[in-house]
C-alpha cells in the first residue's frame, strides 16, 4: 500500500471512530453534579456539555451548567433538560422537559429557558433569573427571581411580562389540545398563559406537591444576592 492510500486509510478510520456528537459546539461546563447524565455518563465537574446535549437528572440528584460570560443553569432532582443553540442568532436556549430548573442570564451572555411552545427570555435582554418548576405533566410555574422575564407562545404569538418577584401559571397541552399528554418540547406542545400570581405562593404549592408525590423539591434560589 502506497504513503498516499495509507493516508487515506487513517483519516478515515479515525473520523469513525469519532463520536457524532463530538462535531457539535461546545457550550458549556459542569460546575456541580450529583446523580445526572449525558449520553448515559455520569457528569462529574469539569464534563464538557454540547450543543443538542439531554441532561437527565436521578431522583436524589442536581447539576449545575455554566455558561460562557456568566450564564448558568442549574438542575434540581428528577429534572430533564436539553442544550440548544438558537437557529437564527446563535442565542443559547435549554428546554426544559421536567423537574425543576433555574436559569441565569448577564449582560454578556443570555440563557432563554424553553417550555413546549413558548420561550422565556429576559424582558430587556439584559441580566435576569428565573425558574420553571413542573407541577404536574400538564401545569408549570414559570418565575423570575431577579429582573423581568418575557414569555412568548409561538401558537399564538401572545406574550406576557413577568416581573421580578412573581410567577406566570401555565398549562401545557397536546398539539391537539386534549391536555392529558405531557406535552413538551417545541414541536410536541402548546403552553397556555393562565395568569400571574405571587412567587411565594406558587412555590408554596409546588413544595406541597413535590412533597405528596416525592422529588423534585425547589430549594433557595443559589442566584439571589
Amino acid at each position: 500500500m502506497g504513503p498516499v492510500r495509507h493516508g487515506l486509510v487513517i483519516i478515515l478510520t479515525a473520523l469513525l471512530v469519532v463520536p457524532s456528537w463530538a462535531s457539535t459546539p461546545v457550550v458549556g461546563t459542569v460546575q456541580d453534579s450529583n446523580s445526572a447524565a449525558v449520553r448515559g455518563t455520569p457528569l462529574v465537574p469539569g464534563t464538557t456539555v454540547f450543543s443538542e446535549d439531554k441532561i437527565e437528572v436521578g431522583a436524589d440528584g442536581r447539576a449545575l451548567i455554566a455558561f460562557p460570560g456568566g450564564a448558568q443553569l442549574q438542575l434540581q432532582a428528577s429534572s430533564e433538560a436539553k442544550i440548544l443553540r438558537s437557529s437564527k442568532d446563535g442565542r443559547l436556549q435549554v428546554e426544559i422537559n421536567r423537574g425543576v430548573a433555574r436559569f441565569r442570564s448577564t449582560g454578556q451572555a443570555q440563557l432563554d429557558a424553553v417550555l413546549a411552545d413558548a420561550t422565556i427570555a429576559p424582558a430587556n435582554g439584559s441580566a435576569a433569573a428565573g425558574y420553571i418548576a413542573f407541577l404536574s405533566p400538564t401545569s408549570a410555574a414559570i418565575g423570575a427571581e431577579r429582573g423581568a422575564l418575557m414569555i412568548t407562545t409561538a401558537h399564538d404569538g401572545a406574550s406576557a411580562i413577568i416581573p421580578e418577584g412573581s410567577t406566570m401559571s401555565v398549562r401545557i397541552v397536546s398539539d391537539e389540545g386534549s391536555g392529558v399528554q405531557p406535552a413538551v418540547g417545541p414541536n410536541r406542545g402548546k403552553v397556555i398563559l393562565l395568569g400571574l400570581l405571587i412567587m411565594g405562593a406558587v412555590i408554596g404549592a409546588a413544595i406541597a406537591a413535590n412533597e405528596a408525590a416525592g422529588p423534585p423539591k425547589i430549594p433557595t434560589s443559589p442566584f439571589k444576592p
